[in-house]
């Protein structure tokens, strides 16, 4: 499974975040509760001159189920089987939880015991 990446060479959140992930997450925190199917979410990118492939855009939106950060719900329609991905974070503990990821993460690179440091954020 793909997992966060801090890139120290770049500012804001653009050491997170490409810029389609940044712009998917908070089209999906501003359009709550209504959840999309990633042809939407893909035609709000272009809209804001991401260009993305819509390959890369449901590639991120499973990364985020996988990660707990948006659920989804099958449909079927004209075409096949479809997901309708809904964020379930808001954008304070969504923070939260990248940060305590990338912590702990570093921690365990550099040799760290964090036992009880992490746990309840």
């Amino acid at each position: 499974m793909k997992d966060w990446t801090l890139d120290l060479s770049k500012h804001g959140y653009n050491r997170i975040f490409k810029d389609y992930q940044k712009a998917t997450i908070d089209f999906l925190i501003e359009s709550t509760p209504d959840p999309y199917l990633s042809r939407e979410v893909h035609e709000h990118l272009l809209g804001q001159g991401i260009q993305i492939s819509r390959a890369s855009v449901i590639i991120y939106l499973d990364f985020l189920v996988e990660k707990g950060i948006c659920d989804y719900e099958g449909t079927t329609g004209k075409g096949g089987h479809f997901r309708l991905y809904k964020i379930t974070e808001e954008w304070e503990e969504l923070k939260t939880k990248i940060f305590v990821e990338l912590f702990e993460g570093a921690a365990d690179a550099l040799g760290y015991d964090l036992k009880g440091i992490t746990e309840g954020v």
